[in-house]
């Protein structure tokens, strides 16, 4: 995989973190799970813990498993299937490495973006069910707005990138 390598470790770290996210909760946390709430803090959707845990488990394996996946497998696409601005020209044979090079960046960078997410989310949630099932404060729609406005961020900057042909 040739892309950019601090990305990619990144990426790693991130979903193990995760993970050691999960496996650190899993014994402190209550037998049931607040997990949605009102807009006076009030939890309105309850889970049993496993299932909780569950679900957190399989959110992180399956988008690092995704990501993952495609980022193994992206030069074996065919071009065809690839959506980038000036196809022709970043897929000539003497370009074409670097695309892939500078696609797979963006890619792991919002698979970071995505983790991270995932990671604040989940955490804000655990610390909501550990002190007393009140959540003033909503920061799961703060989280969720920067992390649908920094991935519209990215987005141009990926198409910057691909429309821009000094590069």
């Amino acid at each position: 995989m040739k892309t950019d390598k601090i990305v990619f470790y990144l990426f790693i770290v991130l979903a193990l973190i995760s993970f050691g996210q999960i496996i650190y909760f899993y014994n402190i946390l209550p037998a049931s799970i607040a997990s949605r709430f009102n807009r006076d803090g009030m939890p309105t959707l309850w889970f049993a813990k496993k299932v909780f845990i569950l679900i957190h488990a399989g959110l992180v394996l399956l988008t690092s498993g995704f990501f993952l996946f495609v980022g193994l497998f992206l030069e074996r696409i065919p071009a065809k299937f690839l959506n980038i601005p000036n196809k022709d020209h970043w897929m000539a044979p003497d370009r074409k490495q670097q695309t892939f090079n500078d696609f797979l960046k963006f890619l792991y960078l919002y698979a970071n973006m995505t983790l991270v997410f995932f990671f604040m989310t989940f955490q804000h949630i655990y610390k909501v069910n550990l002190n007393g099932f009140k959540d003033p404060e909503g920061d799961t729609f703060y989280l969720t707005l920067l992390f649908v406005s920094a991935s519209g961020i990215l987005a141009v900057a990926f198409f910057r990138r691909f429309m821009n042909f000094n590069q």
